[in-house]
């Protein structure tokens, strides 16, 4: 039915996606592939090439078992969705568990973590509209991101480690708190003059995620030879630029019939 057909779709824009953007990057980095090591490649997600694609590759994941979460989610016994919710907070984001749970439930599975608390979060959107809680909100929101930056001092102090806030903070309670409490303090305004550019930009963002990586990696060369590249002025311009200029690409594609279907899930 229609929940193939959207796993399909899934599937085949990561390797259709995957496969233009090695060949758009080959000449960047002087590279050629055999068919194999092209589909190697193409398989393993290349590190350094496409490996941002493991978003659609988490989405997949999500959808194979979204009609056992649709049916929790629903569940006349609200509690079987919350215990459901809580044992996968603790198993996919919680140590030791995380490590124990993780050869067993995927790299992915504190994804569904996510999809439960969007779901129970939008249900209950209405409730966010006193001022108390956008406050609280925001304080929870500053607090778990100190808290997720001084993790990841301690990593990379005490293990040696390099620790991406962004890629290594998505199995943690405190990036979940953080995505949490901005869904929370944002559902309580209205947008309703850019309204319809937020609506633009929302649904160009399937775009703008797969033009992201070889935008970036091409222009990123000449940026990182300016004086000013390592300011953080410098790279709060250049990913404005990175997103103009991604979404402009996407409105050019999504407005030429044969390739507006690789900007879009349905």
């Amino acid at each position: 039915g229609t929940h193939i057909k959207k796993m399909l779709v899934i599937a085949l824009l990561a390797i259709i996606w995957g496969a233009l953007t090695l060949l758009l990057l080959a000449p960047l980095y002087n590279e050629s592939y055999t068919w194999q090591t092209f589909f190697e490649a193409l398989y393993t997600l290349r590190l350094g090439r496409i490996n941002h694609l493991w978003f659609l590759a988490a989405i997949l994941f999500v959808y194979l078992f979204f009609p056992i979460l649709k049916a929790v989610f629903d569940a006349k016994k609200r509690w079987i969705g919350y215990a459901l919710f809580l044992s996968l907070a603790v198993a996919t984001m919680v140590e030791p568990f995380r490590s124990i749970a993780s050869p067993y439930l995927g790299p992915y599975a504190y994804a569904f973590v996510y999809v439960l608390a969007g779901g129970y979060l939008y249900k209950e959107r209405k409730r966010f509209h006193a001022p108390f809680v956008r406050s609280a909100s925001l304080v929870v929101f500053l607090l778990s991101s100190i808290a997720l930056f001084g993790y990841g001092v301690q990593e990379m102090a005490v293990r040696g480690r390099f620790f991406d806030t962004v890629w290594h903070g998505y199995p943690t309670l405190t990036m979940l708190l953080m995505a949490s409490s901005l869904f929370i303090f944002f559902s309580s305004f209205q947008f309703n003059r850019i309204a319809p550019f937020l609506t633009l930009v929302g649904s160009s963002t399937l775009g703008m995620y797969v033009l992201h990586a070889p935008v970036g990696q091409w222009t990123l060369g000449p940026y990182r030879s300016l004086a000013w590249s390592e300011t953080l002025l410098g790279n709060a311009l250049y990913g404005l630029f990175l997103f103009g200029a991604t979404f402009v690409l996407t409105q050019i594609i999504i407005r030429i019939p044969i390739l507006k279907r690789l900007m879009t899930l349905r």
